[in-house]
């Protein structure tokens, strides 16, 4: 487990020292504590010592799949879908606690998302004036960035085996597209749990007025359809794709189809021939010649030259 705590104040956030203690905590000064960590239930200890109630903890260690959003008299708790730092298509969650003075985020350990956040908000050429609401606000433009990020990936995905797919199909298999298509379609429904989980917060407000979330954030989240349709689009031409690549398998069986309707072309009249031949009959008089065998198989010879050239003229051969 990784714990980093963070003093925010006003223009800077810097790394302090913590030793699990909340009453170390400087009460005028708001603080994010970072935790990252692969099972959850280690994290309880510590923020039993920050007194979070029953409810809020149970969002802590196990986040519910229907309630993306937890508030109470005391705290909000976010349960934001994210993506894996080294498979974008695998689906995580990041866990944000807000309440007067604190910002809690629990990630899996092996997670970058907030990597060079700090380091951002720092050299900001802006001066701005950094709280927890702000805090929260960049959190989410800093997750909706790497989202846009991923998206950007998996295009470039799609795109690559689009050309391929003209360059060279023969190289393409149609497991190729099933996994692009798959991965696209786990990165659409992690963009779509966090635009179902972003919806409630701009409208949410503490009773006393204490903590409360910037309208900043409404209206980044409002712009985040952008991000659904691009989604939406890639997904559309991953279908392009697979259509595509089936009407090609289509159009390889056809001309082996055509190739074999040919070959039987051929053969009906040479087969009818032969079978006339083939009877037992006492009056042949074709028997009874000397090069009767011959001829035979020079007219089944023209026979078969003839079709070949009318179908060609006709364009079975194309």
């Amino acid at each position: 487990m990784i714990r980093n705590l963070y003093q925010i104040d006003k223009h800077h956030i810097s790394k302090v020292e913590y030793d699990n203690t909340p009453d170390d905590l400087d009460e005028n000064v708001d603080h994010w504590l970072e935790i990252k960590v692969d099972d959850r239930q280690e994290i309880v200890p510590i923020l039993e010592e920050h007194d979070f109630d029953e409810l809020i903890l149970k969002d802590f260690v196990k986040p519910s799949k229907l309630h993306n959003l937890r508030l109470s008299s005391e705290a909000m708790v976010l349960n934001l879908p994210i993506s894996n730092s080294e498979n974008i298509y695998v689906k995580e969650t990041l866990t944000l606690m807000i309440r007067p003075g604190l910002l809690v985020t629990i990630v899996h350990q092996s997670n970058q998302i907030f990597t060079g956040l700090i380091n951002s908000l720092n050299n900001n050429p802006f001066d701005l004036n950094i709280d927890l609401n702000y805090l929260v606000y960049f959190m989410v433009s800093y997750v909706l960035k790497k989202t846009a990020n991923h998206i950007q990936k998996a295009r470039n995905e799609v795109d690559d085996l689009s050309k391929k797919l003209d360059e060279a199909p023969e190289e393409l298999d149609i497991s190729d597209i099933i996994d692009v298509k798959d991965n696209v379609h786990n990165l659409s429904n992690i963009v779509e749990d966090q635009y179902i989980a972003l919806q409630a917060i701009p409208k949410l407000r503490w009773a006393d007025g204490v903590v409360r979330i910037d309208d900043e954030i409404g209206r980044t989240i409002k712009n985040y359809g952008f991000i659904l349709d691009l989604t939406s689009r890639l997904e559309e031409n991953i279908k392009g794709v697979q259509s595509h690549y089936q009407l090609l398998l289509q159009e390889r069986s056809n001309k082996k189809l055509n190739t074999l309707t040919i070959i039987q072309a051929i053969f009906v009249p040479l087969t009818l021939l032969t079978g006339i031949y083939g009877m037992n009959f006492v009056n042949m008089p074709e028997l009874n010649m000397v090069n009767g065998y011959f001829v035979f198989l020079i007219v089944i010879v023209i026979i078969a030259i003839t079709e070949l050239w009318v179908f060609w003229r006709r364009g079975w051969f194309d």
